[in-house]
């Protein structure tokens, strides 16, 4: 794990984070803003999200941007359950480092993303009964995330995951125009097997494929769910003029 990898899960008080990025009381007035229709930002003043308009808020960020990034499931098979509290999801990532040889793929895990608690929601945007629940839980978690990168030469322009054979894989398009599979199931496993907070593995994979037959970088790609490609890369079809 490389020392400059530094990542970072931000849960805070709505009430506080509001304050704190405006600067007035929380009992001034505070009107919508309508880009276009509404004057101008004053020095000084932010956009700050309406509370009621969510049921939580979380935060996270990596050590480089993102341009790209995908939702996991995890289990190809798995069911779609009622969504209940606290919630967790899998994601994967490409980033766009200053330097080609800084990026990486980044599978990673946010768990225990609970709602706003019942100090920071209003009751009008949630039931007294919801919110009781989450005050007299005594093992409500802190919010956690986990992830586990993989080294990537040059910027990703786009990623994209399927399965094949119950294997995730995964298709990286970088700045240096060419296309690289990865067998991601490894860096999956490695994730589930963590049990701390903030940690982040380095795994050296070696791609599975490499297409370097574009002339430049592009940003359109992704596995076709209809047809597959039984060893084409490229799977076109003409369609009906508009």
């Amino acid at each position: 794990m490389e020392s400059d990898k530094v990542h970072a899960f931000e849960s805070t008080s709505c009430e506080e984070s509001e304050s704190k990025a405006d600067g007035r009381s929380a009992s001034e007035k505070r009107d919508v803003y309508l880009p276009g229709l509404s004057r101008p930002l004053k020095d000084g003043e932010r956009l700050v999200f309406d509370k009621s308009a969510y049921e939580m808020y979380h935060k996270f960020h990596t050590t480089y941007p993102c341009l790209s990034f995908e939702p996991l499931t995890i289990n190809e098979s798995s069911e779609i359950h009622a969504l209940e509290f606290p919630f967790q999801c899998s994601l994967v990532a490409g980033t766009q480092a200053m330097k080609s040889r800084k990026n990486a793929i980044i599978v990673m895990r946010l768990k225990n993303l609970n709602r706003f608690s019942k100090r920071d929601v209003d009751e009008s945007s949630s039931s007294e009964e919801d919110e009781e629940s989450i005050e007299n839980n005594s093992e409500v978690q802190e919010p956690c995330f986990n992830c586990v990168e993989i080294p990537h030469h040059g910027d990703i322009n786009r990623i994209r995951t399927t399965y094949v054979h119950k294997t995730l894989l995964c298709a990286t398009w970088n700045a240096i125009g060419k296309v690289h599979i990865w067998n991601l199931s490894p860096a999956v496993r490695a994730m589930e097997a963590m049990d701390g907070n903030g940690e982040v593995v380095t795994m050296k994979e070696k791609n599975v494929f490499t297409f370097a037959g574009h002339l430049a970088e592009g940003f359109a790609m992704d596995w076709s769910s209809l047809t597959p490609g039984n060893r084409h890369f490229h799977l076109r079809y003409l369609c009906p003029a508009a």
